[in-house]
């Protein structure tokens, strides 16, 4: 007779019941790391065991949110249903009894079988008709499919397939790709929201059409999530450029990636104000910072594609600076999972501060180094930098000091004041030749 623990039971003529392919599916993904990339397709609803279910939903939650799964983190997770899912004792005793997770496309594909023999028995009983019926049948063939191994090499594609691919698309040309996720990084004031309130302004529409000089392909409507701001705040910022009655941009102040992705479907774009604000209630310090904005970026990512929304994540700058893509704060998994990052940054001219944009783009046509110019009424343009003739002098000026030649050459061979090198060379020291 088999373990009782959980609500497992043996099929009394020796038959493994469908409690048992259940157990052999949770053992696997809760002992052996990788094993639940393959059964993916499998969603906690298709257990028939209330214990299965509970705890198959745990360890999604936790490798979504990139935390090592185990016993301990999994009945950390169960928190006061740690009971219904069997106890500890009970998720220790699924790993004695799944030695192997060699089987566990098969396990899963019986679980599978199961879950949609009852779901048929019911809709064959109930309302919703043939179409239910239908809609049930191709289910089950799709996610059996997908939990078949041959479907896997029949994944793999030659060459002249891939060149039949369809050509990537853009929001905005050659910037900002169609179901593509995009970082804009800056330090606080640099200019991050209100790019963003006027790329929201451009793609519904409402706009010049274009973004920062490239032309906009495709409008559509927009989703701006904002908790970090006040609502005021919002809409003062997009007085100046939305007209009093537009349509297509809509806002919501509180939510999780999940209600966002419900939503995403009904948009063009997504805009999240900010990255680390979506996140803020599953971040785990203890927990490897890579792995977990991986983890992170990948839930945004499926997203993007699965629902066509280009998602556009404002991110904060790190302190210490930084240039491109190293600028931005945190992880390098964060800027590492983006199609585009767009850098903004303050510098000084003349006493007055300056801003900058450039972008990284994994495709299309990178952003050179351009100032950001804000308009009176609220637009944003872009314009070449100033040229500062003396910036090559200057960095000639500094390798000639580390190379130990006397200042009076220096300002000779430059034709500038020994003053003028001595304020240029500031704080170089000559370079040591042993």
């Amino acid at each position: 007779m088999g373990r009782e623990a959980g609500g497992v039971k043996g099929d009394r003529e020796g038959a493994a019941d469908p409690s048992l392919m259940e157990a052999a599916v949770v053992g696997g993904v809760l002992g052996f790391e990788g094993a639940l990339e393959l059964v993916r397709p499998v969603r906690a609803r298709m257990f028939s065991n209330q214990a299965h279910r509970l705890i198959f939903r745990a360890v999604r939650a936790l490798e979504g949110r990139g935390v090592p799964v185990d016993p301990l983190t999994v009945a950390d997770e169960l928190g006061d249903r740690l009971d219904e899912a069997g106890g500890v004792v009970y998720l220790a005793s699924l790993l004695d009894a799944v030695p192997t997770a060699a089987n566990i496309r098969y396990h899963a594909s019986r679980v599978v079988e199961s879950h949609y023999r009852r779901r048929i028995a019911e809709a064959a009983t109930g309302e919703g008709g043939p179409e239910k019926l239908q809609a049930l049948i191709e289910a089950r063939r799709d996610v059996l499919a997908r939990l078949d191994p041959s479907e896997v090499l029949a994944g793999i594609r030659t060459w002249a397939e891939m060149q039949r691919e369809p050509p990537l698309t853009y929001l905005v040309d050659d910037l900002l790709p169609e179901g593509g996720v995009s970082l804009v990084v800056g330090h606080p004031k640099a200019g991050k929201s209100t790019l963003a309130r006027v790329l929201a302004a451009e793609v519904s529409g409402h706009g010049h059409g274009a973004f920062l000089g490239r032309a906009l392909v495709n409008a559509g409507r927009v989703l701006y999530y904002a908790p970090d701001e006040h609502p005021s705040m919002t809409a003062a910022g997009l007085r100046g450029i939305l007209p009093h009655d537009a349509d297509g941009v809509d806002f919501i102040g509180s939510a999780n990636l999940e209600t966002l992705a419900v939503a995403a479907p009904e948009y063009r774009l997504l805009i999240v104000d900010t990255l680390g604000r979506l996140f803020a209630r599953e971040r785990f310090p203890d927990s490897d910072a890579y792995m977990q904005w991986q983890a992170h970026l990948d839930r945004v990512r499926r997203v993007a594609t699965d629902t066509g929304c280009a998602i556009v994540l404002l991110h904060h700058a790190r302190k210490s600076g930084g240039t491109r893509s190293l600028a931005v704060s945190g992880s390098a998994a964060i800027a590492g999972a983006a199609d585009t990052v767009i850098t903004l940054d303050v510098a000084e001219e003349d006493g007055q501060p300056v801003r900058y944009v450039e972008s990284i783009n994994r495709a299309g046509m990178e952003i050179p180094r351009q100032r950001l110019v804000l308009a009176g009424d609220g637009w944003l343009t872009v314009q070449a930098p100033r040229v500062d003739p003396s910036k090559e002098a200057r960095a000639e000026a500094r390798a000639m000091k580390r190379d130990g030649v006397p200042v009076r050459q220096i300002a000779d061979d430059l034709g500038v004041s020994r003053s003028t090198v001595g304020r240029w060379t500031k704080g170089v020291s000559r370079a040591s030749h042993g």
